[in-house]
């Protein structure tokens, strides 16, 4: 089966702003899912999708891949579903090359390990 990480990662935190790249333990909270996405060998795509330029930026410097469309606002606000998100990011693929399996890898959950 095909199977797909998602890194969805926002830049508009009410509570934290600036959450994802906040430093944890010399990193940025990010790169702790970046890192696990890029050990985790059953990924055929490991997508970040992220309406913060600098989340982006460091995803292409780490080697994980970037749509080729832009995060909008609608799905970038404060109460905005993991599920919403999900589902508007694979409406904007052809049928035919959605993955099998999609697995969520949520960037505010940074003590995970690729084996996990």
């Amino acid at each position: 089966p095909t199977v797909w990480g998602l890194i969805p990662s926002r830049k508009g935190s009410v509570r934290l702003p600036g959450k994802a790249l906040r430093p944890l333990l010399g990193k940025p909270m990010v790169d702790y899912t970046l890192s696990a996405a890029l050990s985790t060998p059953c990924f055929a795509k490991r997508w970040v999708f992220s309406n913060d330029p600098q989340v982006n930026a460091l995803a292409k410097l780490r080697g994980l891949d970037i749509p080729p469309f832009e995060r909008p606002e609608a799905i970038s606000q404060d109460g905005v579903s993991s599920f919403e998100t999900i589902r508007w990011f694979l409406k904007q693929f052809p049928l035919r090359e959605l993955p099998d399996l999609m697995v969520l890898l949520q960037p505010t959950s940074p003590l995970r390990t690729a084996e996990d």
